[in-house]
């Protein structure tokens, strides 16, 4: 017998499936990714980038 400590059963069954639940806006926010530190701003980079939109000596072409 090539499998000794395997016994065969007959009585499982699947799982019922979850309801879902719905997610709080801060759990929708952080997706807890491991790229979310590359896309998420400092609130220092937040206001440089409100800083130079509302810069009316740029062109409207240059600003991010």
């Amino acid at each position: 017998m090539p499998y000794r400590s395997f016994t065969p059963r007959d009585d499982w069954k699947p799982k019922s499936p979850e309801p879902e639940k719905s997610k709080a806006e801060s759990e929708e926010e952080d997706s807890g990714g491991w790229l979310d530190w590359i896309t998420r701003k400092t609130p220092q980079e937040e206001a440089a980038l409100r800083d130079v939109r509302n810069n009316p000596n740029i062109p409207e072409g240059a600003k991010p």
